[in-house]
């Protein structure tokens, strides 16, 4: 599995086809899993004759229509578009390398240039290859979110030249969730963390700032972490209240 519209997920990637997100995880675990390249991206849009829609709706947007019209147009001629062949069969044998049918997966997707990985959809516990294919479509839709078209336009970027990375991961039985964003030139790391798949509310989870330095000063505030939520083969995934105070600690 390493090709023109897929590549694996570890080691060092391109960032111009694996995204900006993506090549600064190389040395960082992650779960297994494969990148849909901005080359499967651009063969879905030539392939499907998508670009002169992209155009129109640039022309009408520019006239006065708005916004939000605009790219609801582009997003529905994607979701209606067909992922070409050769973008599907590559898609279908990266997820049997990963288990196939009924190996649960998470997609996600941003745009390739964005450095702070700004994301875009996500889909989780998705089975089946045909799923997983037409997850990719709705990523390859979002690039044209209202929010994104309107950026661009105010940017003065050529909506022909972006393009998005496709993300597909195993989903794993995590004990403990978190996310995280960087800001600033000082490289701040802001993470929530939580029990279970990271599903709780943000005022529930616990808090950590990490400070660039040769001593980094690292600040904490606990949150109640009232819930922990779990897989549920019937439902996808459920929560539950924490255990008593003689249970598990709940730090």
């Amino acid at each position: 599995m390493n090709s023109e519209y897929v590549v694996p997920l570890e080691g060092e990637v391109d960032p111009a086809q694996a995204g900006v997100k993506n090549a600064q995880l190389d040395g960082i675990w992650v779960p297994k899993g494969f990148v849909v390249t901005a080359a499967a991206y651009q063969e879905f849009v030539r392939d499907a004759g998508l670009g002169p829609v992209i155009a129109q709706a640039v022309r009408r947007y520019r006239a006065g229509r708005d916004v939000v019209v605009a790219a609801a147009e582009v997003r529905s001629a994607f979701r209606d578009a067909s992922v070409p062949p050769a973008v599907t069969r590559e898609i279908l044998a990266a997820y049997d390398e990963l288990g196939g049918e009924g190996t649960d997966v998470a997609v996600r997707c941003s745009p390739v240039s964005l450095p702070d990985g700004q994301q875009g959809e996500v889909f989780r516990h998705l089975r089946t290859g045909a799923d997983v294919v037409a997850a990719c479509r709705r990523c390859f839709a979002s690039l044209f979110g209202s929010v994104a078209f309107g950026k661009r336009e105010a940017n003065g970027e050529d909506h022909l030249k972006a393009v998005m990375q496709v993300t597909v991961q195993r989903m794993i039985r995590a004990d403990l969730g978190a996310s995280g964003t960087v800001r600033g030139e000082s490289t701040v790391l802001r993470a929530r963390a939580t029990w279970g798949l990271g599903g709780s509310p943000a005022d529930d989870a616990g808090q950590y700032s990490v400070h660039p330095g040769a001593r980094p000063m690292i600040v904490k505030h606990r949150g109640a972490k009232a819930t922990k939520t779990v897989y549920d083969d019937r439902r996808g995934r459920r929560s539950y209240p924490r255990p008593s105070a003689s249970g598990p600690a709940w730090l």
